[in-house]
């Protein structure tokens, strides 16, 4: 989630900064994190 909202504020420094295929990186590797079984409590 961090990556995400650094690559959102970093828009605001630079806007060239941002580049779409890092926005699909963060969601991905975002999306793969929330689906990832963790240990059973």
């Amino acid at each position: 989630m961090g990556l995400l909202d650094g690559l959102v504020m970093q828009v605001f420094v630079d806007p060239e900064a941002l580049r779409p295929e890092q926005v699909v990186d963060a969601i991905q590797t975002l999306a793969i994190a929330m689906l990832t079984p963790g240990p059973k409590a």
